[in-house]
C-alpha cells in the first residue's frame, strides 16, 4: 500500500536513527530494542495487561480492539498521519489475532517479524546490503 501510493518505503527519522547508531556503533543495540525490546514491551502492555482489563465479554472485544489500537497509534509519534494510520491497521489486526488466538506470545512474534522486516527494509534502503 505504501508503495502504490508513493510512499517512501522507509520514514526519514528511522533512516536518520541508523545512520547515528551506526556512527555511534550502537547499531546491534538499535535492532535489539526495535525488535526485540519494543515488540515485548508493547504487546505485553497493549494486547496483553490493557486487552485482559477491557475485555471481559466476548461483545466487549471489538471496542476494546479499536480503543487500544488508537491508543498505541497515537503512542507513535514519530510518524505523518498515513504512518499513524498504518500503526493503526496494524493495531486492530494484532487485537484480533489476540482475541481469537488468546495468545500475547503470538502478537510479540508477528510484532517481532513485522519490526525485522522493517529493519531489512531501512538496510536496504541505506545501501547496506
Amino acid at each position: 500500500m505504501t508503495f502504490a501510493l508513493g510512499k517512501e518505503m522507509v520514514p526519514a527519522f528511522q533512516l536518520e536513527l541508523h545512520r547515528t547508531a551506526q556512527a555511534e556503533g550502537t547499531l546491534p543495540w538499535l535492532w535489539l530494542a526495535i525488535i526485540v525490546a519494543a515488540p515485548v514491551g508493547e504487546e505485553l502492555l497493549f494486547r496483553g495487561f490493557m486487552f485482559r482489563g477491557f475485555v471481559h465479554e466476548p461483545c466487549d472485544a471489538l471496542p476494546a480492539i479499536l480503543v487500544i489500537a488508537l491508543i498505541w497509534s497515537m503512542l507513535h509519534v514519530q510518524y505523518d498521519w498515513f504512518g499513524t494510520a498504518q500503526v493503526f491497521l496494524i493495531g486492530v489486526l494484532f487485537g484480533f489475532v489476540r482475541w481469537r488466538s488468546g495468545s500475547t506470545t503470538l502478537v510479540i512474534l508477528l510484532h517481532m517479524l513485522l519490526n525485522l522486516e522493517s529493519v531489512v527494509e531501512t538496510v536496504i534502503v541505506m545501501g547496506w546490503v
